[in-house]
Protein backbone atom coordinates (compact mmCIF):
# COMPACT_ATOMS: atom_id res chain seq x y z
CA UNK A 1 0.00 0.00 0.00
CA UNK A 2 1.08 3.58 -1.01
CA UNK A 3 0.96 5.08 2.46
CA UNK A 4 1.27 9.44 3.54
CA UNK A 5 1.66 10.17 7.16
CA UNK A 6 0.59 13.81 7.94
CA UNK A 7 1.48 15.25 10.67
CA UNK A 8 -1.29 18.55 11.75
CA UNK A 9 0.51 21.04 13.48
CA UNK A 10 -1.85 24.61 13.51
CA UNK A 11 0.32 27.44 15.24
CA UNK A 12 -2.47 29.09 16.92
CA UNK A 13 -2.80 26.46 19.94
CA UNK A 14 -4.72 28.43 22.83
CA UNK A 15 -4.61 25.88 25.61
CA UNK A 16 -0.15 25.90 25.18
CA UNK A 17 0.53 28.70 22.59
CA UNK A 18 3.77 27.53 20.64
CA UNK A 19 2.97 24.00 21.95
CA UNK A 20 4.04 22.35 18.41
CA UNK A 21 7.51 23.89 19.28
CA UNK A 22 7.77 23.17 22.67
CA UNK A 23 10.70 20.99 23.74
CA UNK A 24 10.00 17.70 25.29
CA UNK A 25 12.66 15.73 26.66
CA UNK A 26 15.59 16.57 24.29
CA UNK A 27 13.58 17.67 21.03
CA UNK A 28 10.65 19.53 20.24
CA UNK A 29 6.88 18.14 19.96
CA UNK A 30 7.14 18.10 16.46
CA UNK A 31 10.11 16.17 15.87
CA UNK A 32 8.66 12.76 17.57
CA UNK A 33 6.57 11.86 14.56
CA UNK A 34 8.47 12.79 11.71
CA UNK A 35 11.81 10.99 13.31
CA UNK A 36 9.24 7.79 14.22
CA UNK A 37 8.06 7.89 10.12
CA UNK A 38 11.75 8.42 9.20
CA UNK A 39 12.77 5.00 11.32
CA UNK A 40 10.21 2.96 10.24
CA UNK A 41 11.43 0.57 7.50
CA UNK A 42 7.87 1.61 5.63
CA UNK A 43 7.86 3.72 2.02
CA UNK A 44 5.64 6.61 3.61
CA UNK A 45 5.26 9.90 1.69
CA UNK A 46 5.68 12.03 5.09
CA UNK A 47 4.19 15.82 5.10
CA UNK A 48 3.80 18.29 8.03
CA UNK A 49 0.43 20.59 7.57
CA UNK A 50 0.48 23.56 9.10
CA UNK A 51 -0.40 27.31 8.84
CA UNK A 52 2.66 28.70 10.66
CA UNK A 53 6.33 29.48 9.45
CA UNK A 54 8.24 29.41 12.51
CA UNK A 55 6.71 25.31 12.47
CA UNK A 56 7.18 25.05 8.76
CA UNK A 57 10.82 26.07 8.92
CA UNK A 58 11.28 23.72 12.34
CA UNK A 59 9.60 20.91 10.20
CA UNK A 60 12.06 21.60 7.15
CA UNK A 61 15.03 21.10 9.21
CA UNK A 62 13.87 17.59 9.87
CA UNK A 63 13.61 16.86 6.43
CA UNK A 64 9.98 16.55 6.19
CA UNK A 65 8.19 18.57 3.56
CA UNK A 66 5.36 20.78 4.71
CA UNK A 67 2.25 21.89 3.36
CA UNK A 68 0.65 25.19 4.20
CA UNK A 69 -2.41 25.02 5.08
CA UNK A 70 -5.21 27.96 4.39
CA UNK A 71 -5.38 30.26 7.40
CA UNK A 72 -9.35 29.00 7.76
CA UNK A 73 -7.86 25.51 8.17
CA UNK A 74 -6.17 26.58 11.30
CA UNK A 75 -8.40 27.79 13.54
CA UNK A 76 -10.10 26.80 16.74
CA UNK A 77 -13.03 25.12 14.99
CA UNK A 78 -11.90 24.15 11.82
CA UNK A 79 -12.17 19.82 11.58
CA UNK A 80 -9.19 17.91 11.05
CA UNK A 81 -10.16 16.29 7.75
CA UNK A 82 -10.85 19.11 6.23
CA UNK A 83 -6.67 19.70 6.53
CA UNK A 84 -6.74 15.97 5.67
CA UNK A 85 -8.52 16.80 2.33
CA UNK A 86 -6.25 19.90 1.82
CA UNK A 87 -2.97 17.59 1.60
CA UNK A 88 -4.58 14.90 -0.69
CA UNK A 89 -5.97 17.94 -3.13
CA UNK A 90 -2.56 19.01 -3.26
CA UNK A 91 -1.38 15.50 -4.30
CA UNK A 92 -3.75 15.10 -6.28
CA UNK A 93 -2.70 17.99 -8.16
CA UNK A 94 0.64 16.55 -8.92
CA UNK A 95 -0.69 13.03 -10.20
CA UNK A 96 0.08 11.58 -7.03
CA UNK A 97 -2.32 9.22 -5.05
CA UNK A 98 -2.25 6.99 -1.51
CA UNK A 99 -3.81 3.90 -0.72
CA UNK A 100 -3.82 5.09 3.23
CA UNK A 101 -3.29 7.96 5.28
CA UNK A 102 -1.84 8.23 8.75
CA UNK A 103 -2.75 11.36 10.76
CA UNK A 104 -0.16 11.32 13.62
CA UNK A 105 -0.44 14.43 16.53
CA UNK A 106 2.56 15.99 18.48
CA UNK A 107 0.28 16.09 21.16
CA UNK A 108 0.09 12.12 21.38
CA UNK A 109 4.01 11.65 21.03
CA UNK A 110 4.83 8.50 23.08
CA UNK A 111 4.99 5.55 19.99
CA UNK A 112 7.54 4.21 17.63
CA UNK A 113 7.97 3.14 14.39
CA UNK A 114 6.93 -0.55 14.69
CA UNK A 115 3.69 0.48 16.23
CA UNK A 116 3.55 2.80 12.75
CA UNK A 117 3.91 -0.41 10.60
CA UNK A 118 1.94 -2.84 12.92
CA UNK A 119 -1.37 0.01 12.33
CA UNK A 120 -0.74 -0.18 8.61
CA UNK A 121 -0.45 -3.90 8.62
CA UNK A 122 -3.94 -4.15 10.27
CA UNK A 123 -5.31 -2.51 7.12
CA UNK A 124 -4.48 -5.39 4.65
CA UNK A 125 -8.38 -6.44 5.90
CA UNK A 126 -10.55 -5.56 2.79
CA UNK A 127 -13.30 -5.08 5.49
CA UNK A 128 -11.61 -2.62 7.44
CA UNK A 129 -11.36 0.86 6.59
CA UNK A 130 -9.56 2.10 9.40
CA UNK A 131 -7.48 1.56 12.39
CA UNK A 132 -7.61 3.49 15.63
CA UNK A 133 -5.24 3.21 18.09
CA UNK A 134 -6.82 2.75 21.70
CA UNK A 135 -6.18 2.03 24.95
CA UNK A 136 -7.50 0.01 27.87
CA UNK A 137 -9.52 2.20 30.27
CA UNK A 138 -9.88 0.38 33.55
CA UNK A 139 -10.63 3.54 35.70
CA UNK A 140 -12.44 6.25 32.84
CA UNK A 141 -15.21 3.38 32.73
CA UNK A 142 -18.47 4.51 31.41
CA UNK A 143 -20.28 2.28 34.80
CA UNK A 144 -18.29 5.12 36.67
CA UNK A 145 -19.56 7.82 35.22
CA UNK A 146 -22.86 10.28 35.59
CA UNK A 147 -24.69 13.24 34.30
CA UNK A 148 -26.23 15.83 36.63
CA UNK A 149 -29.26 16.52 36.94
CA UNK A 150 -30.96 19.93 37.75
CA UNK A 151 -31.52 19.33 40.93
CA UNK A 152 -28.31 17.75 40.85
CA UNK A 153 -28.58 14.20 41.42
CA UNK A 154 -26.51 12.42 39.99
CA UNK A 155 -27.64 9.58 37.15
CA UNK A 156 -25.31 6.83 35.95
CA UNK A 157 -24.86 6.40 32.54
CA UNK A 158 -24.54 2.40 33.15
CA UNK A 159 -26.68 1.52 36.14
CA UNK A 160 -26.14 -2.36 35.99
CA UNK A 161 -22.62 -1.62 36.22
CA UNK A 162 -22.54 1.20 38.89
CA UNK A 163 -21.78 -1.30 42.08
CA UNK A 164 -19.91 -3.90 40.17
CA UNK A 165 -16.02 -4.11 41.45
CA UNK A 166 -13.38 -2.86 38.45
CA UNK A 167 -12.65 -6.32 37.34
CA UNK A 168 -15.65 -7.37 36.81
CA UNK A 169 -16.33 -4.61 34.29
CA UNK A 170 -15.96 -5.54 30.75
CA UNK A 171 -12.90 -3.88 28.92
CA UNK A 172 -13.02 -0.86 27.75
CA UNK A 173 -10.99 1.43 25.12
CA UNK A 174 -10.27 4.71 25.13
CA UNK A 175 -8.63 6.72 21.75
CA UNK A 176 -4.95 7.99 23.06
CA UNK A 177 -4.70 9.71 19.75
CA UNK A 178 -1.47 8.20 18.54
CA UNK A 179 -2.81 6.69 15.18
CA UNK A 180 -5.99 7.42 13.05
CA UNK A 181 -5.32 5.45 9.66
CA UNK A 182 -7.60 5.02 7.03
CA UNK A 183 -8.15 4.12 3.47
CA UNK A 184 -8.24 6.74 1.24
CA UNK A 185 -11.29 5.77 -0.10
CA UNK A 186 -13.09 5.50 3.06
CA UNK A 187 -12.04 9.19 3.99
CA UNK A 188 -13.03 10.78 0.36
CA UNK A 189 -16.40 8.26 0.98
CA UNK A 190 -16.93 9.23 4.39
CA UNK A 191 -15.40 12.63 5.00
CA UNK A 192 -13.98 11.25 8.48
CA UNK A 193 -10.92 10.31 10.20
CA UNK A 194 -13.30 7.73 12.37
CA UNK A 195 -15.09 5.17 9.30
CA UNK A 196 -17.86 2.94 10.71
CA UNK A 197 -15.89 -0.23 10.19
CA UNK A 198 -12.63 0.38 12.08
CA UNK A 199 -9.78 -2.09 14.02
CA UNK A 200 -8.43 -1.30 17.59
CA UNK A 201 -4.63 -0.90 17.71
CA UNK A 202 -4.36 -1.68 21.20
CA UNK A 203 -1.30 0.02 22.75
CA UNK A 204 0.13 0.68 25.87
CA UNK A 205 -1.69 2.61 28.83
CA UNK A 206 1.40 3.55 30.84
CA UNK A 207 2.38 5.90 27.87
CA UNK A 208 -1.24 7.40 27.38
CA UNK A 209 -0.83 10.89 27.37
CA UNK A 210 -2.76 14.23 25.06
CA UNK A 211 -0.69 17.23 25.57
CA UNK A 212 -3.75 19.83 25.46
CA UNK A 213 -2.69 21.84 28.57
CA UNK A 214 0.23 23.55 30.59
CA UNK A 215 -0.01 20.81 32.97
CA UNK A 216 -0.30 18.09 30.70
CA UNK A 217 3.19 19.00 29.14
CA UNK A 218 4.70 19.24 32.27
CA UNK A 219 3.65 15.35 33.03
CA UNK A 220 4.73 14.97 29.23
CA UNK A 221 8.00 16.21 30.25
CA UNK A 222 8.23 13.26 33.44
CA UNK A 223 7.54 10.70 31.14
CA UNK A 224 9.53 11.40 27.85
CA UNK A 225 12.54 10.58 30.51
CA UNK A 226 12.05 7.42 31.08
CA UNK A 227 10.35 7.13 27.79
CA UNK A 228 13.47 7.64 26.18
CA UNK A 229 15.74 5.66 28.82
CA UNK A 230 13.46 2.43 27.83
CA UNK A 231 13.14 3.76 24.14
CA UNK A 232 17.43 3.64 24.48
CA UNK A 233 17.85 0.12 26.07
Amino acid sequence: MKVLAIVPARGGSKGIPGKNLKLLGSKPLIAYPIQEVQNSNLDIELVVSTDDTAIADLASRYNARVIMRPLELGSDSSPVIDSVIHVLNQFKEEGVFFDVVVLLQPTSPFWKSKDLENVIGLLDDPNCGGVISVCPSPEAHPARMYTVDNPGFLRPLQPDGEVLRRQDLPTVYLRNGCFYAVKTGTILKEKTLMPSNKKAYVMDPKWFLTIDTPRDLKLAGILADEWETESNS
